[in-house]
């Protein structure tokens, strides 16, 4: 975020959560539309998150501190106890598509009709509920204590070539699942978020960050880049930029010190390039 602060005379913070998906992305969004209108806001994405997971319901927890205090967000949380169902108004929820179709082989389709509620909305009359997911965090706040530069937090070592490979090897067995689904909630989460912020002048820029093997052109893929498409913001796929093609710049998964440093003063450059020139191309 300093190097992008700097670059672009702005202030920057980086509001990321590890494991988070756009969910998370969207409930930052609507909470900061809610005060003031930031001038830049730059989207990072992974085509994995775009895809129907349980994990990824069950991560929105997150915001159950601030179900009661933030009310612009409740509707993203009870999404836990909607999944893939089909949303109705108040406290009921029909069954899925699944398991209105093929009762008997569908996961969970029996408690899908006999319980046809959300059950989150239910648990959130508990004050106590509401900050269960919360004591972990708050430990690993009190015994970490990993400094953070603007709500960036530095991973510093890089990556040994055995580790790079077995990573490697995971995220292409996760990328060649069969029967991926992209996800219709996140779809939703992510037009709102680009139709919110373009609406009220804000200039945003999506990106996805160098990877240790580059993404490949897939349906969650193509959805993020027609979604950008729709709404007339500008796209940078950086894990094909083969500037990042080295270990020294990641610490995992994940970029490390270096590596970020180097990504964050290109970035900057590229927003300069794109905002700030008249030839930008819009999709890269």
């Amino acid at each position: 975020p300093n190097i992008i602060a700097d670059s672009l005379k702005i202030s920057c913070y980086n509001a990321g959560h590890d494991g988070q998906t756009i969910f998370y992305e969207q409930a930052i969004i609507r909470m900061a539309l809610s005060r003031y209108t930031p001038k830049l806001v730059i989207v990072d994405l992974n085509p994995e998150e775009m895809y129907y997971r349980d994990i990824h319901y069950d991560r929105l927890n997150v915001l159950a501190p601030y179900y009661v205090d933030e009310p612009e967000l409740r509707d993203i949380y009870l999404l836990k106890g909607i999944r893939d169902r089909n949303r109705s108004d108040g406290l009921l929820v029909h069954p899925s598509t699944e398991a209105a179709q093929n009762f008997w082989m569908t996961h969970d389709a029996f408690q899908e009709w006999i319980l046809p509620i959300n059950s989150e909305k239910i648990k959130m009359f508990s004050k106590i509920y509401q900050f269960n997911s919360s004591i972990l965090d708050i430990l690993a706040g009190i015994y970490k204590n990993r400094k953070s530069e603007s709500g960036f937090k530095p991973l510093k070592g890089i990556i040994t070539e055995q580790k790079a490979q077995e990573l490697i090897r995971e995220n292409a067995e996760l990328r060649n699942q069969k029967g991926k689904v992209v996800d219709n909630n996140k779809v939703k989460g992510l037009e709102e978020m680009l139709s919110n912020l373009t609406s009220k002048g804000t200039k945003v820029f999506v990106t996805m960050s160098p990877a240790l093997a580059p993404f490949t052109t897939e349906p969650s893929y193509e959805t993020i880049v027609n979604v950008c498409k729709k709404y007339n913001v500008p796209f940078t796929d950086y894990s094909r930029d083969t500037r990042y093609d080295h270990l020294n710049y990641f610490f995992d998964n994940h970029m490390n010190k270096e590596g970020a440093n180097l990504f964050s003063s290109h970035l900057a450059s590229d927003i300069k390039k794109t905002f700030f020139t008249p030839t930008a191309s819009i999709l890269e």
